[in-house]
């Protein structure tokens, strides 16, 4: 039996947490965005407007790829592959009644609660989705499924039909796991394609003339920039954070390159700069005339 005394210690707990976390949520949007109406409105900003935008959709078509999904059109690939995450929700309710009805609530309620709370903002606040947005999520919810599982073969009788639902749950078990490690390899070898494009277009940087310091504007700016070693900037976009004309000074005194998918034209600032094929990658640097290599 607990004693009285540490009844109300789980509630306490997390409501010291919650507390704990929002005080120094609330401290940072003071001392780094000057409030907390302009920390949501940066972050809303950064998201593409945050708002009531049912992503359950997104987030399912994401589960086998892409590794961001911005926009998600995307079409569902493999749905076979998708029914586990259709029968999670219904498990974790699942095991929320039972867990209630032998009263052992809390270790099993809790990570479920946890676990919907995080979903909330990628479930209806944001117009997009990713894999690796809900990896908490599952990580909660494991623990309430493994316990309803468990609860399950223990309850069978008699123990020969035990042995036969135990082996159906490993079979199923060993069924997902092979499942995700197939999307995991497939998943993984297209990162590295996408990486190696990104270094081969940072060479073709290097080949140009662009050493540090350097900027780096237009598509994919961030990574390619990174393995060039040279600074990045957008003038539009969710990555926006330079103006045009801050962005055209810093041209005129460091090397500079916007780049562009060859399907798309240079950007506006950038159309009596000199283009660069970049072959092999599909990428077009655009260069100022007045820099090495222009």
């Amino acid at each position: 039996m607990v004693p009285a005394w540490r009844r109300p210690a789980p509630a306490l707990a997390v409501a010291g947490g919650l507390a704990a976390g929002g005080a120094q949520w609330i401290a940072e949007a003071y001392g780094r965005w000057g409030g907390v109406g302009a920390r949501l409105h940066a972050s809303s900003a950064t998201e593409g407007g945050m708002g009531l935008h049912w992503a359950g959709g997104d987030a399912w078509r994401s589960l086998n790829g892409p590794l961001l999904c911005r926009p998600c059109m995307v079409p569902l690939t493999h749905p076979e592959h998708t029914l586990w995450w259709l029968a999670l929700p219904v498990l974790a309710l699942t095991a929320c009644l039972v867990a209630l009805r032998t009263g052992r609530a809390a270790e099993t309620v809790l990570p479920v609660v946890c676990a919907a709370a995080l979903s909330v903002p990628y479930l209806v606040l944001v117009g997009y989705s990713a894999p690796r947005f809900f990896l908490p999520v599952y990580a909660l919810l494991a623990l309430p499924v493994a316990t309803l599982a468990a609860g399950t073969v223990r309850a069978v009788r008699p123990a020969p039909g035990r042995v036969v639902v135990a082996g159906v749950l490993a079979g199923l078990l060993v069924a997902h796991l092979t499942v995700q490690y197939e999307v995991l390899q497939e998943r993984a070898a297209g990162a590295r394609a996408t990486a190696d494009r990104y270094r081969a277009v940072a060479d073709g940087l290097r080949r140009l003339g662009l050493r540090p310091p350097c900027l780096v504007t237009g598509s994919h700016s961030q990574p390619i920039g990174y393995y060039a070693g040279c600074a990045s900037a957008d003038v539009s976009g969710n990555n926006r954070n330079i103006t045009e004309a801050a962005l055209l000074r810093r041209a005129a005194t460091e090397p500079t390159a916007a780049l562009a998918d060859r399907r798309s034209p240079p950007p506006g600032y950038a159309q009596a700069w000199k283009a660069h094929r970049l072959r092999g990658t599909g990428y077009t640097a655009y260069l100022p005339r007045h820099a090495a290599g222009g």
